[in-house]
């Protein structure tokens, strides 16, 4: 984890209880004495996110629909502490600093923390009506129309066309890609992770292009790679995060394919969990 994460030495439960009541809950005893949240309850993430955004990000009001994607606040929060450590290196954190965000969902999730850890602008699109209108929700509650702007993709086959207008700059773009190639890939997973756990429900959700896009997260990032070629000059780092080691060896040679030169990867760990942030630039 980043060590400027918020969140690198554990959680204060008194103080996460203290802001939001409904996640005590899921406080259990642990084998040593200890209490901590029991992660085999569905619904758990969810409390325990509101509850961090509240007390770590000033983000009053956090709620969507029980079927759309639940993201980790912490594993979140690293890839923008990171992004934020490539502007400076890039001399790109000059004010104002303006984000893209590619699938920004119904939780708003990268938009709040970067508002918040940093003060960004951000330009979050999103194909789903019913997720956009959740989002702009989240904005009104939180008085946010000054720093968080949506827009939605009219056109599935597309990511930044019809989004970026002609005069606009970014900064950087971010995007968290399906990860599945279908949706019987997904419900393995989720019964696969049930099983491990011994429970009936992991709380793993999402809605269909959430989870799962022709040819998963490899084929959506090439896409991804493909279409930063037209906006090179309007924006200045191009990233995403690559959850599997396999898609990011076949990504790193298609960029160097596409004569992109120009490129890092970051490693990040959550636990035992690690992805990284493929970035590319011209």
């Amino acid at each position: 984890m980043h060590p400027k994460n918020r969140h690198l030495n554990g959680y204060d439960l008194i103080r996460l209880t203290k802001v939001h009541p409904p996640l005590k809950k899921y406080i259990v005893t642990n084998q040593f004495a200890k209490e901590s949240l029991d992660f085999k309850q569905a619904g758990v993430v969810k409390a325990l996110n509101t509850a961090l955004l509240k007390a770590d990000y000033n983000i009053s009001y956090w709620d969507f629909p029980i079927a759309h994607l639940c993201p980790p606040i912490p594993g979140r929060a690293d890839y923008l502490l990171y992004l934020n450590e490539l502007l400076i290196q890039h001399r790109l954190d000059q004010s104002p600093i303006k984000i893209l965000d590619i699938g920004t969902g119904a939780t708003l999730i990268y938009p709040l923390l970067g508002c918040r850890l940093f003060n960004w602008q951000f330009k979050a699109s999103d194909i789903n009506p019913e997720a956009l209108q959740n989002a702009q929700n989240i904005i009104a509650q939180n008085h946010l129309q000054n720093c968080i702007h949506l827009m939605r993709q009219n056109k599935p086959t597309q990511l930044l066309k019809g989004i970026i207008l002609p005069d606009e700059k970014f900064s950087a773009s971010i995007c968290n890609p399906p990860f599945f190639d279908s949706p019987t890939q997904a419900l393995k997973t989720r019964h696969r992770k049930q099983k491990n756990l011994k429970i009936k429900d992991t709380g793993f959700k999402g809605l269909a292009k959430e989870l799962w896009t022709p040819g998963g997260e490899l084929q959506f990032v090439k896409k991804y790679i493909n279409e930063s070629q037209n906006y090179k000059h309007q924006i200045k780092l191009f990233s995403s995060l690559i959850s599997s080691q396999k898609n990011l060896a076949q990504l790193i040679r298609y960029i160097k394919r596409a004569k992109i030169f120009k490129y890092e990867v970051i490693k990040m760990t959550q636990g035992h969990k690690q992805s990284h942030i493929l970035v590319w630039y011209f």
